[in-house]
């Protein structure tokens, strides 16, 4: 199905997605705990801490994806059954949900009050358009 050369790309791909969200997950996190530290009453509400919050959640779903990637790779270039990582639904849908989350938080945060609509747009779009490509192809 995958030839060597791209087994082994799409492995170490992953691998550098799956680290650096994890690494932004943790600087992510160290800035959420600091400001709300400093300022416990006032912390949920700054822009920031929910922007913060909103990438937060953004890169634990995409973490998620791509470690599930990076392993179902690694294990098939190693001659390992890769089924578990490639047909593992529950983490692949584990990671949508967070990731389709962590953008509706974004478009909360940053879309001024008026046009807050446009989430709820979003995730009926998000949802609606794949299902209907997938019933009527």
């Amino acid at each position: 199905m995958f030839s060597d050369q791209s087994t082994l790309v799409r492995e170490i791909c992953n691998g550098i997605m799956c680290v650096s969200a994890v690494v932004l997950i943790l600087i992510f996190s160290d800035y959420i705990l600091r400001q709300c530290y400093k300022n416990s009453a006032e912390c949920l509400r700054d822009n920031a801490v929910q922007a913060a919050l909103a990438l937060l959640v953004l890169l634990l779903g995409h973490a998620i994806r791509a470690f599930s990637g990076w392993m179902q790779f690694l294990w098939m270039r190693s001659d390992w059954d890769p089924d578990f990582w490639a047909n593992g639904i529950d983490l692949f849908l584990a990671a949508t949900v967070l990731i389709v989350t962590g953008k509706i938080f974004m478009i909360y945060i940053f879309v001024p009050h008026k046009w807050r609509w446009t989430a709820l747009f979003t995730v009926t779009c998000a949802v609606t358009v794949p299902v209907l490509v997938a019933i009527l192809v």
